[in-house]
């Protein structure tokens, strides 16, 4: 099924390192937990040097290789197994740092279980769809006459895998804790502003990054990967396949930074779909670019099938996100405060006392105590995004003079007034 161009005793050969490759999985999970509480916590250093570290277990398996030759590929698979208990290592010290502390808890009641559990089979399958599309890659790959074309694939992927996880993952990685709060705080609008800023941010980088690529990656190929068995024909075909890759950063970098947007918003079924939208593209278009390209360019065809995917993803999770967090804007935390400010200073206008003048105000309420909170909440007509922006600064403004539990003196009267007015003048903008 992996390799099915492949003669048998190569077949074997693949079966027995798979074998020993699967207790990596194993390892990587706990050290995905820990990088999550990690995450969490807001400590990312720890996560990012341990990507490195296990660079450096992959480099050990090698350079054991060319010690002690008689090794041969056990060595870098090995090596693959000592980079992921290392991996996990360095993270130990953060969560002691951290005052975690592990105890056994059995409850299958509880809410963050339940929670975990909704959103877990989704991932998993979007995990196990991710892993077939490899498989597909490798599938076709094993006809193409050229026999370096799997090795050239998977070099170029490496060097792919780079500029990804460089953009596109760190930035995810770093954005999820942010766009978490806003969202369990109902503050969609901020959400959407801080979302946008990321896939900006990630856009730009992502094409510089290609471009690095693409006018450096032949002298990265030979530097790196030119010695020995890989000549200068193993060396091209990389080359050819990397320039393919290069076109799917963009596309791929915003589909990673789009999914935490989601998963934010406690979705895991949407990034779900989009995978698997992806994977009928990725097995189409190689279909079809198959057939396109011939001779020595046909290894482009499963980057480019992979542009396509990342294309198809972020297009697909762009505009369902975007329309989302459009309809959640009426209902927003800060869009709903600054209403209920206003038919406060309506009142006072009117000569009846502040209800916040003595007491303190909810910064957030459910969405059952909003009717006992607001009576009959103003609607608000936003036209762009710069409006909103302008009202939830203007919301924050307002908090911080006036809702915080402290009576209202006249300076801080004549602040709400600004603020209010500030705000008035956005809306009717």
């Amino acid at each position: 099924l992996l390799v099915p161009g492949y003669p048998p005793a190569q077949q074997a050969l693949t079966a027995t390192l798979t074998r020993i490759m699967l207790i990596q999985p194993l390892v990587l999970g706990v050290g995905t937990v820990i990088t999550a509480v990690l995450d969490s916590k807001r400590q990312f250093f720890l996560p990012a040097v341990s990507l490195a570290i296990y660079n450096v277990g992959l480099i050990g398996g090698l350079l054991v290789t060319l010690a002690v030759p008689g090794i041969g590929i056990y060595g870098p698979t090995y090596g693959v197994l000592a980079a992921a208990l290392l991996q996990v290592a360095v993270m130990v010290p953060g969560l002691v740092k951290q005052g975690v502390r592990y105890s056994f808890f059995w409850d299958l009641k509880y809410p963050g279980l339940r929670d975990v559990m909704r959103m877990l089979g989704p991932n998993m399958l979007a995990v196990a769809i991710t892993s077939t599309g490899f498989i597909v890659d490798t599938a076709f790959i094993s006809f193409m006459p050229d026999k370096a074309s799997l090795a050239a694939s998977r070099n170029a992927h490496l060097l792919f895998a780079l500029p990804l996880a460089l953009v596109g993952q760190t930035m995810a990685l770093a954005g999820l804790p942010q766009l978490s709060a806003l969202a369990t705080s109902g503050r969609y609008v901020r959400l959407r502003t801080t979302l946008l800023k990321l896939l900006g941010a990630a856009l730009i980088l992502s094409i510089v990054a290609g471009l690095g690529l693409y006018l450096f990656g032949k002298p990265a190929i030979q530097l790196l990967y030119q010695h020995g068995a890989f000549g200068k024909h193993s060396s091209k075909v990389t080359g050819t396949a990397l320039l393919g890759y290069a076109v799917a950063l963009p596309g791929m970098t915003l589909a990673s930074v789009l999914v935490v947007g989601y998963y934010a918003l406690r979705d895991a079924r949407t990034p779900l779909f989009a995978s698997i939208l992806g994977l009928a593209a990725r097995w189409s278009l190689i279909v079809l670019l198959l057939k396109v390209f011939t001779g020595s360019h046909v290894i482009l065809a499963i980057p480019l099938a992979a542009a396509g995917t990342g294309l198809v993803e972020s297009l697909f999770l762009g505009a369902l996100i975007y329309r989302r967090l459009r309809s959640k804007v009426l209902v927003d935390m800060g869009m709903l405060r600054l209403d209920r400010i206003r038919k406060q200073r309506a009142s006072r206008t009117i000569g009846q006392p502040l209800p916040f003048a003595d007491q303190p105000v909810p910064i957030a309420v459910e969405p059952a105590q909003r009717d006992d909170i607001l009576d009959e909440p103003t609607e608000l007509h936003l036209n762009n995004l710069q409006d909103e922006e302008s009202l939830t600064r203007s919301v924050d403004k307002v908090e911080e003079t006036a809702l915080l539990g402290h009576p209202v003196g006249g300076s801080q009267s004549e602040q709400i007034d600004s603020a209010i007015g500030d705000a008035g003048a956005s809306e009717d903008s």
